[in-house]
């Protein structure tokens, strides 16, 4: 069970502790931190703290982006995340909970990406660790694709707290490929 604390969705018995970009209780680090451009911007970033709700936050900064006003904890209620979070379908599911209707695809890439945010709309995506097999599964947001400083980017609204951009290079070796995207963004 998870409950709200200082701001911070928090696993009961658990302290609000624990780094952006770390999975609760294993150590492992996300992998686009480590070439991570800042960001700035106006969209929601939320922080899901040190519990396994990174698909229910990223959702809630989807639907915020929508229009839609949306509790991040009633989304966890409807669908309460084993310790190992949800699935893509299942964050596909929150939405439509919600009125946005989405699908849930796998084998997408940057390109595929790039066409569903290119009117504005934001998608969720899965990103893993390929380099060290950590077992790091983290769902984040993808504003769209674009280039700072000469570089290939992806922005990123992460639900650790942070937005940043992630060099396209970085981005692709740790892409899962799965992708949830809002109807409306459909090409």
């Amino acid at each position: 069970a998870v409950k709200w604390v200082s701001g911070r969705w928090v696993a009961s018995g658990a302290k609000a502790t624990g780094t952006a970009g770390e999975v609760a209780g294993t150590g492992a680090r996300n992998p686009l931190l480590d070439d991570a451009i800042p960001r700035g911007g106006d969209r929601l970033v939320v922080n899901q703290g040190p519990v396994p709700t990174c698909g229910h936050n990223s959702c809630g900064m989807v639907l915020n982006t929508l229009g839609k006003e949306v509790d991040v904890g009633t989304l966890i209620q409807k669908l309460p995340p084993s310790e190992k979070g949800i699935f893509a379908q299942d964050v596909a599911s929150l939405m439509k909970s919600e009125g946005v209707p989405a699908s849930a695809f796998g084998n997408r890439n940057v390109a595929d990406l790039t066409r569903y945010t290119s009117n504005g709309t934001p998608v969720v995506v899965r990103v893993v660790d390929n380099a060290t097999g950590s077992g790091f599964s983290h769902f984040v947001v993808v504003d769209g694709v674009t280039t700072r400083n000469g570089i290939s980017v992806v922005a990123i609204r992460d639900p650790h707290g942070k937005q940043y951009f992630s060099p396209v290079s970085t981005f692709e070796r740790n892409f899962s490929g799965e992708v949830v995207v809002p109807r409306s963004a459909l090409k």
